[in-house]
């Protein structure tokens, strides 16, 4: 009878032994992953995180900072400060808040998006290949001149004198720069002077000779990012949109800007458009007629799955 009970306390104890370690083990492995996220690169207000809590099993997720460099974590309901803290520490920040409210424990995931690692220019219009390219990630300067060439060099009939790089403003992001490049200058004759270096977000814009002053140009998420002829009186930026291939699924349909010359001035001005509102409600109120030169811009939304 004393054998009994004593086997019976030591299989128990056995088993709890093991549960104990096997929760020690699940938790070393889950606190190791975290160990193992970036202790050394601070964060920019430029950088995508990808974000995922293990224990949710949901897919990683991808947040863009605001303005103020701060970012909304689901299922918190209040923004987080992101810039100047490494993953690791952000990671650990987020944890504790989580376990407050919404898990026993949280395993966080916090790592800087492969392409926020090195920033990009797009490149559009009569060029051999156009679209996104990356510049030098070891601090090296990218000219525009280098850039043409990367995409191929110019298409025949290409306008080398007035090249356009659109360039966010350096006070106001809501506003963007127009730089006019003289390619032929630089090309032909050599004028390296002219051959201005490469921020990140530039977009390079190569006309057509003979038909400068009647194009319009159509970035980011779109299906048919490019350089478009206005081949119609009234042509609006919903027709534009439609142009270009529609919206992608990462569109922020109600606020598309539209940054257009100011005539005979070296400043730009802004519009935005709640396109989704016009092409659903078929309100043309806001539906703006483009003009040459006007630069329709679709930003993603803040959050993509």
């Amino acid at each position: 009878m004393g054998k009994s009970v004593y086997s019976k306390f030591a299989c128990a104890a056995i088993w709890f032994v093991s549960v104990v370690t096997l929760l020690g083990q699940s938790m070393e492995r889950s606190f190791s992953r975290m160990d193992l996220l970036d202790k050394t690169r601070e964060i920019t207000s430029e950088d995508r995180l990808r974000y995922q809590v293990l224990e949710e099993q949901s897919p990683a997720v991808i947040l863009n900072s605001d303005s103020e460099g701060q970012i909304r974590f689901p299922p918190l309901m209040e923004s987080i400060p992101v810039t100047g803290k490494t993953c690791y520490d952000l990671a650990r920040e987020l944890k504790a808040l989580l376990e407050v409210d919404f898990f026993y424990r949280a395993t966080v995931i916090v790592e800087v998006a492969e392409s926020s690692f090195r920033e990009h220019v797009t490149v559009f219009g009569e060029v051999q290949r156009r679209g996104r390219m990356l510049l030098a990630g070891d601090g090296s300067i990218t000219t525009i001149s280098q850039a043409i060439a990367q995409m191929g060099g110019f298409l025949p009939g290409a306008n080398l004198k007035e090249v356009t790089v659109v360039r966010k403003n350096a006070d106001n992001p809501e506003k963007e720069d127009r730089i006019t490049v003289n390619m032929d200058e630089i090309v032909n004759e050599g004028n390296v002077a002219l051959d201005i270096p490469l921020q990140g977000d530039d977009v390079i814009i190569v006309g057509r000779q003979e038909e400068m002053g009647g194009r319009y140009s159509v970035l980011g998420a779109v299906n048919s990012p490019g350089l478009y002829i206005i081949e119609e009186e009234e042509l609006t930026v919903s027709d534009a949109i439609l142009l270009a291939g529609g919206f992608t699924e990462v569109a922020r349909e109600s606020r598309v800007k539209l940054t257009r010359q100011i005539e005979d001035s070296d400043e730009s001005e802004t519009f935005y458009i709640n396109v989704k509102r016009v092409l659903e409600d078929g309100d043309r109120r806001e539906d703006m007629l483009i003009k040459p030169d006007d630069i329709i811009n679709v930003s993603e939304k803040i959050i993509v799955f």
